[in-house]
């Protein structure tokens, strides 16, 4: 990730992410929905981000 918000330092995370965990991570940031197909069962992107920088 590339954000002031970013965790950085090379964290690093066991978290399973895929392509749906984007797409809800935008979803959550722009506030929109409902969640698009397999999104609902996704993992957002915010343990990447310190907290409270992707609000859900």
């Amino acid at each position: 990730m590339i954000s002031p918000d970013a965790k950085g330092n090379a964290y690093t995370s066991n978290i399973l992410y895929t392509h749906s965990s984007d797409l809800l991570t935008m979803q959550e940031i722009f506030n929109v929905g409902p969640c698009l197909r397999d999104t609902c069962n996704a993992t957002d992107l915010s343990d990447l981000f310190v907290a409270g920088a992707i609000l859900n």
